[in-house]
């Protein structure tokens, strides 16, 4: 037969229950990816917006958007995603800052016919090349103070690599 518990008991129970649980700068994974407004002008990120899904737009933009990642901080992560075709001869390019990397290996998978290509990527910045198509997306990861690596990627033009 089971224990009776006391209204006391329980009250003490509960209360051992509330606890604060102290996380001190650490980060949780699993979780849903949040998603901020669509990127329409070249702008700088924020360390907030890590671990969102960043859309970008520049099919009416009259020049090149150009967007400037945060100073490296081992763990910030972004993915970035067309949702409109770029517009004619404008280009969409991630900007690591003076002194860091991006690294890692670009895919371009061409509309139509063509060969899947990939090829290493290492430099200061990386972009979506004149006429990319809607769904072209790069995912970056923070892997050091200065480095940042190319988890993702697929374009269906070449990748713009200086």
């Amino acid at each position: 037969m089971g224990r009776r518990v006391g209204l006391a008991r329980m009250e003490v129970l509960i209360e051992n229950l509330k606890r604060e649980l102290q996380l001190n700068g650490s980060r949780l994974i699993g979780g849903k990816r949040g998603l901020r407004s669509t990127i329409t002008d070249s702008r700088a990120l924020t360390v907030e917006e890590s671990g969102m899904m960043i859309p970008l737009n520049n099919s009416a933009g009259s020049s090149d958007l150009t967007i400037t990642l945060p100073s490296p901080q081992v763990g910030l992560e972004y993915l970035f995603v067309l949702v409109a075709n770029s517009g004619g001869a404008n280009k969409i390019l991630i900007n690591a800052g003076t002194g860091n990397n991006i690294q890692g290996r670009k895919m371009e998978i061409p509309n139509g016919t063509g060969n899947i290509t990939s090829g290493a990527h290492n430099g200061i910045q990386i972009g979506f090349g004149n006429s990319a198509t809607r769904g072209d997306m790069l995912h970056l990861i923070c892997r050091s103070s200065n480095r940042w690596v190319i988890v993702q990627s697929a374009s269906s033009v070449a990748w713009v690599t200086s």
